[in-house]
């Protein structure tokens, strides 16, 4: 794996994260908040190359850098998968975020949100969020619940769900599950390709709970595997 250095317009980005009770609050520095990326030849060529391409926390209110960006990115709705994954601390217009989120999405391979995700952007609930981006058209919504677990819905089929997955050991930590349960869907469709069936993607989201479970089990949110 190559990592491409992408030297936004005020530097290095950085997060810091306090934390009550196991959740995680941010704190962003001026360079996240106006975090670019300037895709250049090298950052097309690696876009074309890539089997998917997987976006989070992507500015969507930057009508231009999301233009640009979707403009490298051929064949989306079989490469294309998105975690819009917003901040409070680095939104600057919500209702833009949601326009250009929504248009990008209709045309992805899948797209993940969250409970959290629902309240920011849209102050509802994630089951409204769900319908509203199948009603938008968006083929395949993967939502998370926090300790309510996960479901995917693909087109208007009746949606698949799991639960948490129950690991030894106390949560300490929920930063990451949500990182976690899209890398591992990721990795499984990469390697197996996308499910076909509700036995398919209950496969999948049983393996990400897994996955979600372990990194909420130990500090920080580096990735965990059972």
């Amino acid at each position: 794996m190559q990592l491409i250095a992408t030297a936004g317009p005020l530097g290095s980005s950085r997060a810091v994260s306090d934390r009550t009770d196991g959740e995680p609050r941010y704190f962003f520095n001026d360079a996240a908040k106006a975090r670019r990326i300037e895709f250049g030849a090298v950052e097309r060529a690696a876009l074309n190359d890539a089997e998917l391409v997987v976006v989070s926390c992507f500015p969507f209110d930057d009508t231009v850098q999301t233009e640009v960006f979707a403009a490298c990115v051929h064949d989306p709705e079989q490469r294309l998968v998105i975690d819009p994954n917003p901040r409070a601390g680095m939104l600057h217009d919500g209702p833009r975020f949601v326009r250009n989120f929504e248009v990008r999405a209709a045309r992805s391979l899948f797209v993940t949100v969250g409970d959290e995700d629902a309240d920011l952007l849209y102050d509802s609930t994630l089951e409204e969020l769900r319908e509203r981006l199948v009603d938008a058209g968006v083929g395949t919504v993967l939502a998370t619940a926090g300790r309510l677990g996960a479901s995917v819905v693909v087109g208007l089929n009746e949606p698949v769900s799991v639960p948490i997955a129950e690991l030894d050991g106390s949560v300490i930590d929920t930063m990451g599950a949500g990182d976690a349960t899209l890398a591992a869907s990721v990795c499984i469709i990469v390697a197996s390709g996308v499910p076909q069936d509700a036995a398919g993607w209950q496969a999948l989201l049983a393996d990400a709970m897994l996955t979600a479970a372990a990194t909420c089990r130990h500090e920080g949110a580096l990735l965990r595997r059972p």
